[in-house]
């Protein structure tokens, strides 16, 4: 039943998004043509509720492709400094405006190059560093990574580290947040606001590029989530 549920949904997908994008575009269009003070404001809250509504049903229908088998991973050589440098730009403004300080730590042993799924190896990343943002009021955080070589020379085990001074999750909560629709016991629906899907996202994208991550956290004193990606091909071709 879970399977068929699956399948259908990521079947749908298409007939779902295509209407929301019409709300969605003409409600743009409404907004950037309406000179009505009042009339805009209504404008703006169907364009905000719209866009959560997208966010939500893009999590529940990547995450219904992970579960039917429908996700293809396409491996191609991707730049490594790039991706995470594009994370902390699109962060930007929220980390100011929390005041925190966000710091990238890259150790020589991660090569330039790795032949790496882009799109979800992004996602991945995205959605950790969302979350720590999400539940850190004051502190840091901090994307670490460092390679280990294989038996193979063209191979690495890449190893990233994010870590942050949030509100943390207690030791009983760390394995049920990973699960879909799930966020731990006591969070305050009000001040994180989330579909509960975006670990769960994490786990089955990681299991798709043949990594696993671990957690370690204590409530109150921040969390580190440690993601290690096995046997990634290095990319020695030249790149300008």
């Amino acid at each position: 039943a879970s399977k068929a549920k699956s399948e259908f949904l990521a079947n749908v997908s298409h007939e779902i998004r295509t209407p929301l994008n019409a709300i969605l575009g003409l409600s743009q269009y409404l907004l950037d043509n309406i000179s009505n003070k009042q009339h805009r404001e209504f404008i703006s809250t169907i364009l905000s509720s719209g866009k959560n509504l997208l966010n939500l049903i893009n999590d529940i229908l990547d995450l219904s492709k992970i579960e039917s088998g429908k996700m293809d991973i396409e491996l191609q050589p991707m730049n490594y400094h790039e991706i995470i440098n594009d994370i902390k730009l699109v962060f930007k403004q929220k980390i100011e405006q929390k005041g925190l300080s966000f710091k990238i730590s890259t150790e020589s042993s991660v090569p330039d190059y790795i032949y790496m799924d882009e799109l979800r190896f992004y996602q991945i990343i995205f959605n950790l560093v969302s979350n720590a943002i999400k539940f850190t009021s004051k502190g840091f955080i901090h994307i670490s990574a460092f390679a280990i070589n294989t038996k193979n020379d063209n191979e690495i085990n890449l190893n990233i580290v994010i870590e942050d001074t949030g509100i943390g999750i207690k030791e009983d909560q760390q394995e049920i947040i990973f699960e879909s629709f799930k966020q731990q016991s006591g969070q305050s629906n009000r001040d994180f606001e989330g579909t509960g899907l975006g670990l769960a996202i994490v786990s089955g994208l990681l299991k798709k590029l043949n990594g696993t991550v671990s957690l370690k956290s204590k409530p109150g004193k921040g969390s580190v989530f440690t993601l290690t990606f096995n046997q990634v091909k290095v990319d020695k071709s030249e790149h300008n």
